[in-house]
């Protein structure tokens, strides 16, 4: 079987991470109603084709120090928030759309798909 062109393999990533990223909301906003105002949440956006690196950065940047401990942001969001534990489930949701993210770059870029296929649903299932 010939390998998939990038555009093929765009084709099956898109429609899962807006699918999963539908989910994300939906399950954020379950746990922390008010997140849009109080937690540091990053723009949840599929990257476009040419943007995943920025994307992972950006996400990145949002969930750690430069020394790859939780960011003080989070921290922060935490010890103000009255529903500490919920904040720490956001975090590790987006945590997850992170991994989720570099996953998909991994494929798009002509890895092997079953560490995308293994993140969906891994993800998917904390989805629900």
């Amino acid at each position: 079987m010939p390998a998939l062109s990038r555009a093929e393999r765009s084709d099956i990533v898109h429609p899962a991470l807006s699918g999963a990223r539908d989910r994300l909301l939906a399950k954020i906003t379950e746990l922390f109603p008010t997140w849009q105002d109080s937690l540091p949440v990053p723009a949840l956006e599929v990257p476009a084709a040419d943007a995943y690196e920025a994307a992972i950065a950006q996400l990145y940047a949002n969930l750690y120090d430069e020394c790859g401990n939780k960011s003080d942001t989070w921290i922060s969001a935490r010890e103000q928030a009255a529903n500490p534990k919920a904040v720490t489930e956001v975090y590790d949701l987006i945590s997850d759309w992170y991994v989720l993210v570099g996953a998909a770059y991994l494929y798009l870029g002509g890895r092997a798909r079953g560490r995308f296929d293994m993140e969906v649903e891994r993800v998917s299932a904390r989805l629900l």
